[in-house]
């Protein structure tokens, strides 16, 4: 066999185990210590009448808002819209998966005036925002429970939260507030 041909093979499969064996390094390399990575936080407050409901808590990030941070901070295509300001309630009996596209199977609530809701906007500091709403009920609701609730634009659910169940009568308000930051 010619030298030149199996040389230049070795550094072919040389590049190639290179590539993959530092693309696997990245895509694993995630929780570091680095000040280069980039970590997403989130605390999911819910107030009923200005009362916290239980502990503040995590979400879940969506496949979907995963796929959207990736093509919009990766591939520079965001898209229109790309603000995620919209919410909406809903009571999770199976709770909240990474592969739902919509908050508990697009069962979120339209009844006693808790239908979506866009969101306010406040910046928080570098790399830090909230989303905060708040909904009343309507003077017919009667033992309505809550316990999810999704952020998301007009055709992406980016994440969704399950917390302690509330169940709501009428006049009640129930205030959710996203603050979401990345170190």
């Amino acid at each position: 066999m010619n030298e030149k041909y199996i040389f230049g093979l070795v550094v072919v499969a040389t590049t190639i185990f290179a590539t993959i064996s530092m693309t696997s390094n990245l895509l694993t390399a995630s929780g570091g210590t680095s000040s280069t990575s980039l970590t997403y936080h989130t605390s999911v407050c819910i107030y009923k009448n200005d009362e916290l409901i239980g502990p503040c808590s995590h979400n879940l990030v969506t496949d979907v808002g995963k796929e959207h941070l990736e093509q919009c901070l990766g591939a520079g295509a965001c898209g229109a819209p790309t603000a995620f300001l919209n919410m909406s309630l809903a009571n999770c009996t199976n709770g909240v998966q990474a592969s739902d596209t919509t908050l508990c199977n697009g069962q979120d609530y339209t009844a006693c005036d808790l239908g979506p809701a866009t969101g306010t906007y406040v910046s928080a500091g570098t790399g830090a925002w909230n989303v905060t709403y708040e909904w009343t009920a309507n003077s017919g609701c009667s033992d309505l429970a809550v316990n999810a609730t999704g952020l998301y634009n007009n055709t992406h659910l980016f994440a969704e939260n399950n917390f302690t169940e509330v169940t709501l009568q009428g006049s009640d308000r129930i205030n959710v507030t996203w603050g979401i930051w990345v170190t």
